[in-house]
């Protein structure tokens, strides 16, 4: 307990003679003389229980002077915007096949068969009219010319159209028509007439599906019969049933080799970015790399475009010629760039859009494929951007560890935080949502742990976030039962995560995130049995000016004592000495031992009344001594020290409050004989 500053008693024998002789009534013996009586103040102090406890940091005052703990420790500023880049990647464009290749033959060729070839005995009736009878129909073969477009084909789909045109004078029933490859004499398909009629035109088409043909067709025909169909009709051997073939549509063909018309196709692709879906960015530095395997044995012009991406108001794109067979890499550069979804969402793939138109070969013909096929590899490097509007999932900040030492005040034990707040208090340069996962590990001076996990969402309003822990939380007042004097973030256990993959932030490379963890509670605490005095260079210095001299009669000391304080007093002395190397070691006077109830609480366990003591030491002959001032020529001085034993709260913890106190009341009453000569 510190004294408060030197509470000097300064007066003048002339003046308290003044006094005396206007209030007091002298005796006058034989000899003319005076017995007076002196009220000399000594000391007068007020010590509260901050003073007492010695506060420390982790001390504040709350409402009505409440003492409470608090904890507080700033988080290291966080650079945001090294959290707006995607790391390198490379992804396989899908392959990008030839695919539907087509081809179409030209020409249709028209094939005749003459009656003779039918009826081979027609010629024996030139001229004649009768009526012919059934007669079975012969097999013929019909040879078309080959085709010099192609050598050969693998046909995956197309259709093949033969159109009968009956000029005969003939009826044939059943009539089958097959289409042979003329080299290995496979179908290719057959069509069914059941009655070819006289005068008759007929089209029909075959389907031709998964088929292997060289480029020379033959149609074979077959029937049950053919007759004039009972009527009489003059015979003509050279009349003929004409069969035109032709390809009313293209042929879809899975190879062929031929010459190959200029093909065009396009394929649309995409690359993810694994952490963050971008409504518009700019671009601070990255690249784009494209590599294209050409796999088409002819010339492609391929042209490249990346449609999120524009520079300069253009969505960048790369025209050039592959080779055939050839592999070819384009490096985009992105500095400078701007990429927008081209949606009405953020979106998380850049697109990449591959067109090619083959080169038409002429007379040359090659071998193409229906899987032949421009494949590309995307690589994306370190692409950094200087702002973004967009959805983050989740980026881990870089986040700084601490631990700080805790410094429990001296004479409170058995603390108890009962009502405790944590604030997780940030500021940020941007308002973008931040998901806090910490772990504080608290170790109390017995050298018990306990964790303290907090997880939660923080949304920032114009740059500032809170997040608030009360008493509601189970795990933060289990946190402080220990009464922790270490805290530290385990930073293994602990992480700061940008953005929560639902919220559209806005966010730049220059934007930053700070806070501080606060912990604050009222002061529950067990006093301690304490015993404390001050020492030699705390004593209260006393001025007495003037001269005492050895008619000092008699003295005495008066006392008052307040304890306001939620604790008893067991002792409390004070000591006076001449000397201030001795008010401790061997005063002249003492006073007390005094000891006190604690203060007078009211129902919320708060002191609203101080105990009060009062108390008279009469001072010896010998102890009067430390007044006289024989020598009258200069002030002299006297030294005030104290001892005390507080008896503590008997384990039982109270409320702390600043404003209680421990105030003392000291002064002399002395009794002094004046003669006349004190006058002169």
């Amino acid at each position: 307990m510190k004294m408060s500053t030197s509470n000097r008693s300064l007066f003048t024998l002339t003046v308290v003679l003044l006094l005396v002789l206007s209030s007091c009534v002298p005796k006058t013996p034989e000899a003319p003389t005076w017995e007076v009586e002196l009220n000399l103040p000594l000391s007068a102090d007020r010590t509260t229980l901050a003073e007492i406890v010695e506060k420390t940091e982790e001390l504040f005052v709350g409402a009505d002077s409440l003492l409470g703990f608090r904890f507080e420790e700033e988080v290291e500023t966080i650079e945001v915007g090294e959290s707006l880049k995607v790391d390198s990647f490379t992804e396989e464009v899908d392959t990008a096949y030839l695919g539907n290749m087509t081809i179409r033959p030209d020409e249709a060729e028209t094939k005749g068969v003459e009656l003779f070839e039918i009826w081979p005995g027609a010629g024996n009736y030139q001229g004649q009219k009768i009526v012919i009878a059934e007669l079975p129909f012969p097999q013929i073969d019909k040879v078309l010319d080959p085709y010099d477009y192609f050598d050969s084909l693998g046909i995956h789909s197309g259709v093949v159209q033969l159109t009968v045109v009956n000029d005969s004078i003939l009826q044939i029933v059943n009539l089958q028509l097959r289409v042979l490859d003329n080299v290995d004499l496979s179908t290719v398909g057959t069509v069914t007439i059941d009655t070819l009629k006289k005068s008759e035109v007929v089209t029909k088409q075959v389907l031709i599906a998964d088929d292997t043909v060289s480029n020379s067709f033959r149609v074979r025909l077959t029937a049950d019969n053919f007759s004039s169909g009972g009527d009489s009709v003059i015979i003509d051997s050279l009349s003929a049933i004409n069969i035109t073939v032709d390809f009313p549509s293209d042929l879809e063909i899975d190879f062929a080799k031929s010459r190959v018309p200029s093909q065009s196709f396009e394929k649309v692709d995409s690359t993810r970015f694994e952490n963050i879906s971008i409504e518009s960015a700019q671009i601070l530095s990255g690249n784009v790399s494209i590599e294209i395997d050409n796999h088409l044995p002819i010339e492609s012009w391929l042209t490249l475009r990346l449609p999120n991406l524009q520079k300069g108001g253009e969505v960048i794109s790369r025209n050039f010629l592959l080779e055939p067979l050839a592999t070819d890499t384009v490096n985009i550069f992105l500095t400078g760039a701007e990429f927008s979804s081209n949606r009405l969402a953020p979106t998380r793939y850049l697109q990449v859009e591959l067109a090619d138109t083959t080169v038409d070969t002429g007379l040359d013909k090659v071998t193409l494929h229906r899987q032949d096929y421009i494949s590309g590899q995307v690589r994306v490097g370190n692409l950094r951007l200087e702002s973004l509007t967009g959805i983050l999932d989740t980026t881990r900040l870089e986040l700084s560890s601490f631990s700080e030492e805790i410094d429990i005040p001296e004479g409170l034990t058995g603390i108890e935080l009962q009502d405790p707040t944590l604030r997780l208090d940030f500021q940020a340069s941007s308002d973008f949502p931040v998901i806090l996962d910490l772990r504080f590990v608290g170790t109390n001076e017995r050298g018990q742990t306990r964790d303290l996990d907090l997880e939660d969402t923080l949304r920032f309003t114009g740059g500032h976030g809170v997040l608030t822990f009360d008493k509601d939380n189970s795990d933060l007042v289990q946190f402080l039962e220990i009464m922790p004097t270490r805290i530290e973030l385990d930073l293994s256990e602990s992480s700061i995560l940008l953005g929560d993959g639902t919220t559209l932030i806005q966010i730049g490379r220059s934007d930053t995130l700070a806070g501080q963890v606060t912990i604050e509670s009222p002061m529950w605490a067990v006093i301690a049995q304490t015993s404390f005095q001050g020492s030699e260079d705390e004593t209260e210095e006393i001025e007495i000016e003037e001269e005492f001299t050895t008619q000092l009669l008699s003295g005495e000391i008066h006392y008052t004592l307040y304890n306001h304080l939620p604790a008893g007093i067991n002792m409390i002395e004070f000591y006076l000495s001449e000397y201030p190397g001795s008010v401790y070691a061997n005063p002249e006077v003492t006073i007390g031992p005094a000891s006190m109830k604690p203060g007078i609480f009211d129902n919320t366990g708060r002191v609203i009344a101080p105990d009060t003591t009062e108390g008279i030491v009469t001072l010896t002959e010998e102890q009067l001594d430390i007044f006289r001032n024989p020598d009258g020529e200069e002030s002299k001085f006297i030294y005030l020290g104290y001892g005390v034993r507080i008896s503590g709260t008997g384990g039982e913890a109270v409320k702390i409050y600043q404003s209680d106190y421990l105030e003392h009341k000291l002064s002399a009453k002395l009794r002094i004989k004046l003669t006349e000569d004190d006058f002169e």
